[in-house]
C-alpha cells in the first residue's frame, strides 16, 4: 500500500490582472487545485499542527483583510481577529504546538488569541512570519534578526543576526534560515546548536541551499516538512529541497512560467481534509 503524501499550500496569483488564492498539492506536483473557501478570496496559509485547522487571511473588499479559522472537517471557518495595516499589519498567522494559541499580524505588533478567540491580546513586539517554540511558550519572529519572546510579549531575545526568516526542524536540533549577508541572499540549514549572532561569520559549519534572488523575492520563508525536505520561496516559484543538500526542484514552474507567481508554502498532513 502505498503511503499518502503530504500537502503543500501555497499562495498563487496567476497574472497582475487576478486576485491571490491559496493553492494546493503534493510534492510531486498531483492533486494541485485551488482551495475551496465559499468563494473567499484568501492569501497566507497555515495549517494547526493536529491538521485539523486551518487558518488563513481573507481579503474583503472595502473591508479590514481578517484572520480566518476553519474547521477542515466541518468547513465551517470563524473570524480570528481584524487586521489593520496601521497596526498589526498582514502575514501568516501560526497555531501552537499544543493547539491552545493563535498568533496572527505582522509589522510593529502582534495579536496572540486563545484558539477558541477568547483572550485577545496585543504584544508589543512584532516582526515576519511568527511561529512557536515547540513548548508553545514563546513565539520567534524576523524583523532583519530572529527574535524570540514569550507569549506575554515579554524576556526578548535576538536569536541570530542578519535573519530574514527561518524554521526549525521537527526535532528542533537545527534551522533553516534566510540569511542576508554582504547583499547576497541564501537559504541555509545548520545545527541550531551553532547559533552565533552572526550567520555571516566565517567557520561556521553550514550547508548553503540556494540563492533566493528576482525582482519578486521577499522572504524565502522556509517550512521543515516531512521526510526532511523543506519548502521555500524564490522568486516567482515555490521551490523543495532536501535538508542534506542537493539540486532545488521548482514546483511550481508550470503555474508561473506566463508570469503567474507563487509562493510562503506551508506543509500539511496527508490526512488533512484540504478543502
Amino acid at each position: 500500500m502505498i503511503a499518502e503524501q503530504p500537502w503543500i499550500l501555497f499562495d498563487y496569483q496567476e497574472d497582475s490582472s487576478t486576485p491571490l488564492a491559496i493553492y494546493a498539492m503534493h510534492p510531486d506536483g498531483s492533486s494541485l487545485h485551488p482551495l475551496d473557501l465559499d468563494g473567499a478570496r484568501a492569501i497566507w496559509p497555515s495549517i494547526s499542527p493536529d491538521g485539523k485547522s486551518l487558518l488563513y487571511i481573507s481579503l474583503v473588499d472595502g473591508e479590514p483583510d481578517s484572520v480566518m479559522l476553519r474547521d477542515l472537517a466541518t468547513h465551517a471557518s470563524r473570524t480570528i481577529g481584524p487586521l489593520s495595516l496601521g497596526a498589526a499589519g498582514l502575514g501568516r498567522p501560526a497555531v501552537s504546538p499544543n493547539n491552545a494559541l493563535i498568533v496572527y499580524g505582522e509589522g510593529l505588533l502582534f495579536n496572540v488569541v486563545s484558539f477558541d478567540g477568547s483572550n485577545d491580546r496585543l504584544l508589543d513586539k512584532g516582526g515576519a512570519l511568527p511561529f512557536f517554540s515547540a513548548d508553545s511558550s514563546r513565539i520567534y519572529y524576523s524583523n532583519g534578526d530572529l527574535v524570540s519572546i514569550d507569549i506575554e510579549g515579554t524576556s526578548s531575545q535576538t536569536i541570530e543576526h542578519a535573519t530574514a526568516s527561518a524554521t526549525f526542524s521537527p526535532d528542533g536540533s537545527k534551522v533553516a534560515a534566510h540569511i542576508s549577508c554582504d547583499y547576497i541572499n541564501e537559504l541555509r540549514i545548520y545545527p541550531r546548536a551553532l547559533f552565533s549572532g552572526d550567520p555571516c561569520a566565517k567557520g561556521t559549519a553550514r550547508v548553503v541551499l540556494h540563492v533566493d534572488s528576482g525582482i519578486h523575492s521577499h522572504v524565502a520563508a522556509p517550512m521543515w516538512g516531512p521526510d526532511d525536505v523543506i519548502a521555500y520561496h524564490d522568486g516567482r516559484d515555490v521551490f523543495l529541497i532536501d535538508a542534506a543538500g542537493g539540486t532545488p526542484t521548482n514546483a511550481t514552474s508550470d503555474l508561473t512560467m506566463n508570469g503567474g507567481w507563487a509562493g510562503d508554502p506551508v506543509w500539511a498532513p496527508a490526512s488533512a481534509d484540504i478543502p
